[in-house]
């Protein structure tokens, strides 16, 4: 099973959402969110340092959390730990890995730095982007015959879940 490690702004309405669907749909263990680490007089950067161990799915939040004037223009943008998070991470488990999946929610602003990198967008509500997490945890090889077989068994069927109950009926009853 994956070490999952999930880094987040302020928003944890997505935090708890998204952990609630790799723990209890994707049957995938509880994930490691820093916030939620004991300090034991670490800096923050140890406690990451250490967190990160063994870590082979990261999840990076990026929610509209900071409000930036500048040269008189205003926009959103992820927290600046979120960022710097996202960029340890690539160097730890590389960008081209597939490994650290970019979630970006509304419409924020992107460094230009990592801007053309692929993310998964949540535009109103975390349901909708759950088939294409699940895409990419199948394509990474992190969705294995046994979590298969549990979603099975628990009459989870994702592409009921993924499409509205109208659609479902109309494609695939």
């Amino acid at each position: 099973m994956p070490k999952t490690f999930i880094v987040h702004g302020w928003d944890t309405n997505i935090l708890e959402d998204l952990r609630h669907y790799l723990t209890t749909e994707l049957f995938l263990p509880e994930p490691v969110v820093l916030s939620e680490t004991s300090s034991v007089g670490r800096t923050i950067i140890e406690k990451l340092e250490d967190a990160s161990i063994g870590v082979d799915l990261v999840f990076v939040l990026c929610t509209p959390d900071d409000t930036v004037l500048s040269n008189g223009n205003t926009y959103k943008q992820a927290r600046p730990n979120v960022l710097i998070e996202l960029g340890y991470f690539y160097g730890r488990l590389g960008r081209l890995s597939g490994k650290v999946i970019v979630i970006i929610k509304d419409d924020l602003n992107i460094p230009t730095d990592i801007s053309g990198v692929t993310y998964i967008h949540v535009k109103n509500n975390f349901s909708n982007s759950k088939k294409e997490i699940y895409t990419e945890l199948k394509q990474l090889g992190l969705i294995s015959d046994e979590i298969e077989s549990n979603i099975r068994r628990s009459n989870y069927n994702p592409q009921k879940y993924f499409y509205s109950d109208a659609y479902y009926k109309m494609n695939y009853s």
